[in-house]
């Protein structure tokens, strides 16, 4: 479409990005080849059975290729992070939600998170670059607009959605991974920095979770590798990516704080609206 800029945009389109390989970071040429196996928990094809893909392409940004002193240089661990944010269409979002919220209430709370999940990750100066991969052409433009990377879902599915972006973070030298949902209220940079202190540590492979108020699912989910395990999101997420961090012999942190919260259900809703009382009617 004229005039639109997802148009143009390499990572809204799917195959223009495979002809980036010629570019360059830091100086050399990414070169890089996974395989990740099973989930052995037993989670289902559909769920954990992917390969990863082999790449030979460089860090490519949304709109420009940033000059190398805008790209982290430092020598600590984990130094290459990238953020990947999943985000489902706005329309029809947080169903579950429908005894509390009207349809067009449940989409404005559902952009808002989506808003102050993207900024957040995107502010955070240990985070090199921020992927938000969704079917949605509306938030792939907030993405552009916020300064994140926008990547088109090409398959259904949540798991799907994190191998398809966990392959572009790999084909861009990626170090270590974030996965970051959009429905957590006390999410900001201090709380991601807080999870990214697990990095320090140089010991790989590392697994660190932010687990949910209830212990059973998985609020935010670090990987260094990227490919440290695969993803096992779905129901007892937790207990899921803790058997799998202890089959693959990955050191495992978990992290309490603000990302404990995620709004999923009206008690969910009501508890962090004590937080921030404006957050359900913007």
């Amino acid at each position: 479409m004229a005039g639109d800029p997802l148009a143009r945009t390499p990572a809204a389109t799917g195959p223009p990005l495979r002809q980036e390989s010629n570019l360059r970071y830091q100086g050399s040429t990414i070169t890089h080849r996974t395989r990740v196996g099973r989930c052995p928990t037993g989670c289902s094809s559909t769920r954990c059975d992917a390969i990863g893909r082999p790449s030979v392409r460089a860090r490519w940004r949304s709109r420009t290729i940033e000059p190398m002193d805008a790209i982290p240089t430092g020598s600590g661990p984990g130094r290459m992070t990238i953020a990947v944010i999943p985000v489902r269409s706005l329309d029809g979002a947080k169903s579950r939600l429908g005894a509390v919220l009207d349809a067009e209430e449940r989409r404005d709370l559902a952009e808002r998170l989506a808003r102050r999940t993207i900024r957040a990750a995107v502010a955070t100066p240990a985070i090199a670059e921020t992927f938000v991969v969704t079917p949605d052409d509306e938030v792939r433009r907030v993405a552009l607009e916020l300064g994140a990377r926008p990547l088109l879902q090409r398959s259904g599915g949540l798991n799907q959605a994190l191998r398809q972006a966990r392959a572009e973070a790999i084909e861009a030298g990626a170090e270590a991974l974030l996965v970051l949902p959009t429905d957590l209220p006390g999410i900001s940079s201090d709380a991601i920095a807080e999870l990214l202190q697990a990095l320090q540590d140089p010991s790989r492979p590392l697994v660190a979770i932010a687990p949910d108020r209830h212990g059973r699912g998985t609020n935010a989910l670090l990987l260094a590798p990227p490919d440290a395990i695969e993803f096992c999101f779905g129901g007892d997420s937790r207990v899921a990516h803790v058997e799998a961090a202890a089959a693959a012999g990955a050191r495992l942190v978990e992290v309490d704080g603000p990302l404990r919260i995620d709004i999923d259900t009206p008690d969910d809703l009501l508890l962090a609206e004590h937080g921030d009382p404006e957050l359900a009617r913007g």
